[in-house]
């Protein structure tokens, strides 16, 4: 059990119980971090932290991030995946979720972004933003936070 600020970028976790959280303070609970749920860490800095829970992408300072607690989500498939973000230049990967919801994620899969397809990532700018990936047959650029919304199960690499 680890500090949700310890947390990997892209990796799915389950939230565990924390005895530093009073049991009368259930907005954390209310925003999504009850024991057992499932949470993504979207993107960190040394302030804050965005993270995936019940669907909704949700902001937290580091203090408050500190006081949930995680494991990794326990689920095979899950613990292979990365963010595309993450993915290093030539290799592949296998899409097997997209974190986004509403709007965001329908023009991910617009682009072509659907479950078990395959991704290579090409280039990446020098600050990482944007990223250059193959996908279906046509080169695309994503920004960085569009690629981190993309869990990809390492394929190949060349």
């Amino acid at each position: 059990m680890i500090p949700l600020t310890d947390g990997q970028i892209g990796m799915a976790y389950q939230v565990r119980n924390n005895p530093k959280i009073d049991q009368s303070d259930k907005h954390l609970r209310d925003l999504g971090f009850a024991t057992g749920a499932e949470v993504h860490i979207i993107s960190a800095s040394k302030d804050a932290m965005i993270v995936l829970a019940r669907g909704s992408r949700i902001a937290l300072n580091r203090a408050t991030a500190a006081l949930i607690y995680i494991e990794p989500k326990q689920d095979r498939s899950d613990q292979d995946w990365t963010s595309l973000a993450n993915t290093k230049v030539g290799h592949s990967g296998r899409v097997g979720a997209i974190l986004g919801k509403g709007a965001v994620k329908r023009r991910l899969m617009d682009m072509g972004f659907t479950r078990g397809v395959i991704v290579r990532v090409r280039k990446v700018a020098p600050l990482g933003d944007p990223i250059q990936v193959s996908i279906r047959g046509y080169e695309l650029s994503l920004r960085k936070s569009e690629a981190q919304l993309i869990l990809v199960e390492e394929a190949s690499h060349d």
